[in-house]
């Protein structure tokens, strides 16, 4: 069974440099192609028509406008929402906050059983999962 053990853990461990690896090379394309994208997208932007067609693709630049919210300006840009443009701003509970909450309240609210729990509980689904934690050990 030892022997079992430590033999998965090699290969755990070398299935996991693999992944970084190919991750790594991953990224570099995805960087490299980004450039290129970008280049050709500012030669065709300048041509006459935003499109050309190549080896039977057809390629073409458009233009987006992104906004997001400044870091100091959010509760008062949601304030000026609320007054100009009601129908944007939703209430919403952050889904990670909400687990967070949960794992840490769970047991408590079943022991205690609120009015609210037993209904709130019917809207929610609990999964559970198992996962494996590989920490690279102390040098001696």
């Amino acid at each position: 069974m030892a022997n079992e053990l430590e033999t998965l853990c090699s290969e755990v461990l070398a299935a996991r440099s693999a992944k970084d690896e190919l991750k790594s090379q991953l990224a570099a394309a995805d960087k490299e192609l980004s450039k290129l994208e970008a280049s050709l997208a500012t030669l065709i932007g300048a041509e006459d028509g935003n499109k050309i067609s190549h080896e039977g693709f057809t390629f073409s630049a458009t233009s987006t406008v992104n906004w997001k919210t400044v870091k100091d300006g959010k509760d008062k840009l949601l304030q000026l929402l609320k007054q100009g443009a009601p129908e944007l701003v939703k209430e919403s509970v952050n889904s990670a906050t909400l687990s967070a909450f949960l794992r840490k309240n769970e047991s408590t609210l079943d022991d205690s059983n609120p009015e609210w729990w037993t209904s709130a509980k019917n809207c929610l689904e609990r999964s559970e999962k198992q996962s494996l934690s590989v920490r690279k050990g102390k040098k001696k």
